[in-house]
């Protein structure tokens, strides 16, 4: 009995070493559990980590290798552009420039330098290392369906690099074949032109193609007026053509009454401008109605590309005068941009067309079709989505092409307000076209193309020379004035009229009449006495000289006169059509920024 309570004290101290152990054992697992758990987090951390800076490291190499690309591809770019323009001046060299013939009045004008020259200027001549107006002339409008400036695409827009870098190029190229294929100026059969300024523009000859629904007869390579005709127009003309295709498609237009004061010229171009719209529209479409509602815009869109085009053509012919070349590289590119711009828009004319016909109800049909308006084209691209971020524009739509229209207007329009006010305003010519640039352009031009307008400002002639082009005929009756005029004036009037003007210039007559004596007596006793037929012809020269600064002096007035009276009446037909379409572009958010 005494040993009962023993065994049993000592299986309970066993059992409690059994417990303990266990309790140290579990807290050993535990313990390992938990470092193993914090060994594999700290092993996956690290190693997300090492994958983290091996992906960025795999980046970065990957953006060194595009940029390397990048590089290596501009380089050959370069390259290509260097030799390209090397052949350009080449060829340059060997060209001999025709002569242009002025139709109005007859007279030859001739280039304001030849490409062929003598054997001892062209060794003596130091060989150019600066780029040309010619050359810049021939590769812009060699390349203009892909400049931007020129109405061609702008390759930096997002809109073609969202499909990768192979998606990319493939969707760059398809664009750049499609631009020259569908370009009016597609490089496939050109002839050389000589404008004004002596600046040679590429024009295509027209091919024979098959006739689609729609010819795009104002946006075409050859314009759908004579160049001589054209020629002929002044700038109250060119008024006149933009007059008609804001109020020629109104409700309450009275063709008699607004033809009762213009020109035959004028008729002329207000038939060429129906026909040629007519033509563009195509059989059973006619000219938008207007006037009903008093909104922006409300201008029948192929009449509003008519008269840009007339005004695009007749810009080169009558603002260079003969020999300003650099001068004519600038108003080139102005000219190509607005054929380009006018393009889209007849093309989306053409698309609005064809969808209506396509969407018209059988009731719709048998009402008379018509084309849209300057509005109704904006509205139409704004409803069917086609620009995704407003105010960005897509490259290939109307209102991007109204909009570098526009500005081409609004630029030409600057000009001349600036022009008018040289002296009182702007020192010089120079001055106010570059003044005119920087309001409309300078917010929308990159630096590259900045550099090449600032190049044809440096050679912007004078007010006066560009006064004397701008009107042939009235050039032409100026002249016969002055020479009229200036052959009632007697040498004994003239002398007088000189004489009292300049008391100096008096004194210093007589003074040099007496030593004219005394060197004749002197020369008499040496038997060589001056002839009295010598002194009257040298009198004659100084009095023939004379003559002709009083007739240039007033030529120049008379012309300044009669520009200032023709871009009057332009401003007032230009400015409410600028202020109508800026009210259009404001309303519809589609004043795109971008930069060219």
């Amino acid at each position: 009995r005494s040993s009962s309570p023993s065994r049993a004290s000592r299986s309970m101290n066993q059992n409690e070493e059994i417990v303990r152990d266990d309790n140290i054992r579990s807290r050993v697992l535990v313990d390992s559990s938990r470092h193993k758990l914090q060994t594999y987090k700290d092993d996956k951390m690290i190693a997300r980590m090492y994958d983290e800076d091996t992906s960025s490291k795999k980046i970065h190499d990957g953006r060194k290798w595009t940029v390397g690309k990048v590089s290596f591809m501009m380089l050959l770019l370069v390259s290509f552009t260097d030799i390209l323009l090397n052949l350009v001046d080449a060829q340059m060299e060997s060209l001999e420039a025709p002569d242009h013939y002025d139709a109005l009045s007859a007279d030859v004008i001739r280039p304001a330098f030849r490409y062929h020259v003598s054997g001892s200027d062209r060794t003596t001549r130091r060989k150019r290392m600066g780029l040309g107006s010619a050359a810049i002339s021939s590769v812009t409008n060699a390349l203009s369906p892909i400049l931007p400036f020129t109405g061609g695409l702008d390759l930096r827009r997002e809109d073609y690099w969202k499909n990768g870098l192979l998606g990319s190029v493939t969707s760059i190229a398809e664009q750049i074949k499609s631009a020259f294929s569908e370009s009016p100026a597609s490089p496939l059969s050109v002839e050389l032109l000589t404008t004004r300024g002596g600046s040679k523009v590429a024009r295509k000859v027209p091919r024979s193609t098959s006739r689609e629904s729609h010819s795009t007869v104002l946006s075409n390579s050859e314009p759908f007026m004579a160049l001589t005709d054209i020629a002929r127009l002044t700038l109250n003309d060119v008024s006149f053509a933009f007059r008609y295709a804001v109020e020629s498609t109104r409700f309450d237009f009275h063709a008699q009454k607004f033809l009762s004061s213009a020109s035959s010229r004028v008729k002329d171009v207000l038939t060429k401008m129906s026909e040629a719209t007519a033509q563009s529209r195509g059989n059973g479409i006619g000219a938008a109605l207007t006037g009903t509602n008093v909104v922006a815009g409300d201008v029948d869109a192929l009449f509003f590309c008519a008269a840009m085009r007339i005004f695009a053509e007749w810009r080169v012919l009558r603002q260079v005068p003969d020999g300003y070349k650099g001068y004519a590289v600038g108003m080139s590119l102005g000219q190509k941009d607005i054929v380009q711009n006018v393009g889209k828009i007849e093309k989306a004319v053409h698309e609005w067309i064809e969808y209506q016909s396509e969407n018209s109800s059988d009731e719709s049909h048998s009402l008379p079709r018509s084309s849209p308006t300057l509005r109704e084209l904006l509205q139409f691209e704004a409803n069917m989505g086609v620009h995704d971020k407003l105010p960005r524009l897509k490259e290939k739509s109307a209102a991007m092409g109204l909009l570098w229209v526009r500005r081409q207007l609004h630029y030409q329009t600057a000009l001349f307000a600036n022009v008018i006010q040289v002296p009182s305003r702007f020192d010089t010519a120079r001055a106010a076209i570059s003044a005119a640039y920087e309001e409309v352009y300078n917010s929308y031009h990159g630096w590259a193309v900045q550099k090449i307008f600032t190049y044809s400002f440096q050679a912007a002639p004078d007010t006066s020379e560009v006064y004397k082009v701008m009107n042939p005929e009235k050039l032409k009756e100026v002249t016969e004035s002055a020479l009229n005029r200036g052959s009632v004036m007697s040498h004994d009037t003239f002398s007088h009229k000189t004489d009292e003007g300049n008391l100096l210039e008096k004194f210093s007559r007589h003074i040099g009449q007496e030593w004219d004596k005394l060197a004749g007596s002197i020369g008499g006793l040496f038997g060589n006495q001056r002839s009295p037929v010598t002194k009257l012809k040298m009198d004659q020269v100084k009095i023939g000289d004379r003559r002709a600064i009083d007739m240039e002096a007033f030529i120049n007035e008379q012309m300044k006169l009669d520009a200032h009276d023709h871009i009057v009446t332009y401003l007032e037909v230009a400015k409410p059509i600028l202020d109508d379409l800026a009210t259009l572009f404001d309303e519809f958010n589609m004043n795109d920024p971008t930069k060219v």
